[in-house]
């Protein structure tokens, strides 16, 4: 899984072999969230805390086409 980002101690990272719709797997040091990249909808939330998953849908939104375009570059295509 590779890492699209790194920010402020949260990792972002997309599965290879994810499905649809294109999300992120952000990362901090207490837990994880997945995010979907172009709404900022948290899909999934494990251990992170409240104000770390606010900044991390902030950190998708602020990167918002860049995350787009990585989900298109690292997803293989069916």
């Amino acid at each position: 899984m590779p890492t699209a980002l790194r920010v402020a101690g949260f990792e972002v990272m997309i599965y290879t072999h994810d499905h649809e719709p294109a999300h992120v797997h952000v990362f901090n040091a207490d837990g994880e969230a997945i995010i979907e990249i172009a709404t900022g909808a948290v899909r999934k939330l494990v251990g992170m805390k409240t104000k770390d998953e606010s900044r991390a849908r902030q950190i998708v939104l602020e990167n918002r086409d860049f995350l787009a375009d990585e989900w298109d570059r690292i997803k293989p295509i069916p």
